[in-house]
């Protein structure tokens, strides 16, 4: 079947309400495979050769699922997998190895049910059970430390005294410990490792709700405690709040290349909410405001979904929802936002779709492209299987020169990529073009290609012979 397309295009600056000006940016909103089953509230993640899984979360009548999915880079359609336990808005947290945490969650309903948990390891797609939390816990914060265990800290709702208590994980005898209590109990934290092999612990909602905590915590490992790290994310500001209320983030997807993780903050006055990137350095534990050039606009505007951090190319993506739309279904743009300098880009126009996707899943592609899965029709009961493939159409290729010669080994390639050697160029085992590839070669003496190397079906590859300096201003 084929699906429609839909572009986005822009050759001029938009004026925000805010009185900055934007820059247009070319995006193209494409539907994509559906899932299998409706779902929402659940984790996602891409695996590096562009594989999608989507764990957990809730499907049709507000009910805990224990499926996940597959997507293989190319395939037609999701595979499903069973999960030995339902995981809705569990603990959710992925190690240097890969391996993925699934801790918790709650049952039907959204009402904190469960202590089990589980580890999926990508390499053979087998999930496998861990010892069970000491705590009913849901709607909490979760991140591998450096030391190699994984701290969980907060929980939503009454059923436990989760949202006051942490825990650890260890992945050597798959166990949990509980921790020394959390200066402030909340809900839907952020947690997020530091070099030193502690851990941050920021954000979140009240255990029942209410505003946003403005406290940020440090756990030490070595008393198995917490303390205040400072009173505010922006102090002396107070009132900033960051969550992960709308799904189980994966933090190591928030890192940018200087090692800074990035989020999005907000601050309410009365029914209005302000908008500003954060960045934490886990080197020194520093929380600093993000500049962009505008500012981003408030929610009389829009509403922003968490952002979602490009590495290889300098951006960060945040989609948004246009809060002033009054027509039939909800109305999205992109932003953008260049990490060398801060400047904010954003769709001239907006997509429409027929459902929402608060509380979808997102993740980034290979090839610089969001992938958007799930969301509802109205609310938590009636989630949809729809998926979304988000294009933005500012991405120049990956150039890279090698002085001397370039021996190219065990490479998947998507995107746009060119490769330079002043001397040779050759591969040696698996070199994959993917579909979604356009890959030059150039050499100035030879480019040799191995047997393994391959150009997949719609995938596009050229070589070439001529001089090559890496000093060249490409």
């Amino acid at each position: 079947m084929t699906m429609a397309r839909f572009a986005v295009l822009a050759m001029f600056s938009l004026t925000a309400m805010t009185g900055g000006t934007c820059m247009a940016l070319d995006v193209e909103f494409t539907p994509a495979t559906p899932m299998y089953l409706p779902r929402m509230a659940h984790a996602q993640l891409t695996l590096n050769d562009g594989t999608v899984v989507v764990f957990g979360g809730h499907g049709t009548g507000f009910t805990a699922l224990n499926t996940a999915e597959i997507l293989y880079d190319g395939a037609p359609s999701f595979q499903v997998l069973n999960m030995l336990y339902s995981h809705d808005w569990p603990a959710f947290a992925v190690s240097d190895s890969g391996e993925v945490l699934l801790a918790g969650g709650s049952k039907d309903w959204g009402v904190p049910g469960y202590v089990t948990a589980e580890t999926f390891d990508p390499t053979t797609e087998l999930f496998s059970a861990t010892d069970t939390l000491n705590r009913l816990r849901t709607g909490c914060g979760a991140a591998y430390l450096t030391g190699g265990k994984a701290l969980i800290a907060g929980g939503w709702w009454i059923q436990s005294d989760a949202h006051t208590y942490g825990e650890i994980y260890d992945p050597s005898t798959r166990t949990f410990t509980p921790t020394g209590p959390l200066n402030v109990p909340r809900a839907y934290t952020i947690v997020l490792p530091a070099d030193d092999g502690q851990g941050v612990v920021m954000g979140g909602y009240p255990y029942q709700g209410g505003a946003p905590i403005d406290a940020v915590e440090v756990y030490d490992v070595n008393t198995n405690s917490f303390a205040v790290l400072q009173d505010s994310l922006f102090p002396p500001e107070m009132g900033w709040g960051i969550t992960a209320s709308s799904k189980p983030i994966a933090v190591q997807d928030q890192r940018m290349d200087d090692g800074r993780y990035l989020f999005l903050a907000f601050k309410s006055s009365g029914s209005v909410s302000a908008h500003r990137l954060l960045t934490y350095d886990p080197a020194t534990k520093v929380i600093a405001q993000f500049e962009t050039n505008p500012p981003l606009p408030d929610s009389t505007e829009f509403s922003f979904h968490p952002p979602v951090v490009d590495r290889i190319r300098g951006k960060v993506r945040i989609l948004a929802l246009n809060t002033e739309y009054n027509g039939s279904g909800h109305e999205y743009y992109l932003f953008s936002v260049n990490l060398s300098d801060g400047d904010l880009e954003q769709s001239e126009s907006g997509h429409v779709l027929n459902y929402s996707l608060g509380n979808s899943g997102m993740s980034l592609l290979p090839n610089g492209n969001l992938f958007v899965t799930g969301g509802s029709m109205t609310n938590n009961f009636d989630p949809v299987s729809n998926t979304l493939i988000i294009a933005p159409n500012d991405v120049s290729p990956q150039e890279i020169c090698h002085a001397g010669s370039k021996v190219i080994e065990g490479e998947d390639y998507h995107g746009d990529w060119y490769i330079r050697a002043e001397t040779t160029l050759s591969t040696h085992g698996p070199v994959i073009v993917f579909d979604d590839a356009d890959v030059v070669f150039q050499a100035s003496r030879s480019i040799a290609l191995g047997h393994g190397f391959r150009v997949a079906a719609g995938g596009r590859f050229h070589g070439s012979i001529g001089p090559v300096t890496c000093s060249a201003v490409l």
